[in-house]
């Protein structure tokens, strides 16, 4: 049985919380992973996901993502900061095609990485 992974973006209105989304909803695409809103982990919290293929983006150092995981006593053993990747914050919410990419790749290899230590997971299933 494959194992799904679930990818946790910010959802900030920065050019990196954008950035988070719409390159967490590109490696998806496929079926193999999933997206949750983070609207939704801090709502409903418990989740019934699989937290050990749980991917966590923040897209800054404030790290509002895995800090709301963190509230709600989830403590993902995947988190990619995308500001570690570069790519200066604005607050005007656009990025170009080349910084989307950095970031899809960034999340493919998180999930090459997810792939090779989860049981259940074959090398590439969430990832293109």
């Amino acid at each position: 049985m494959k194992v799904k992974r679930i990818i946790v973006p910010c959802c900030g209105v920065s050019n990196l919380g954008r950035l988070s989304v719409d390159a967490a909803q590109r490696v998806t695409e496929d079926g193999d992973a999933e997206v949750v809103a983070l609207a939704f982990v801090a709502s409903h919290g418990d989740g019934a996901w699989n937290k050990d293929a749980l991917l966590v983006i923040d897209g800054c150092d404030e790290s509002c993502a895995s800090r709301v995981l963190s509230l709600k006593k989830v403590k993902p053993k995947w988190v990619l900061d995308i500001s570690t990747l570069g790519i200066e914050k604005t607050q005007n919410g656009n990025f170009s095609a080349e910084d989307l990419m950095l970031v899809v790749d960034a999340i493919e290899a998180a999930c090459i990485d997810i792939d090779a230590q989860v049981p259940g997971c074959a090398r590439g299933c969430a990832c293109r």
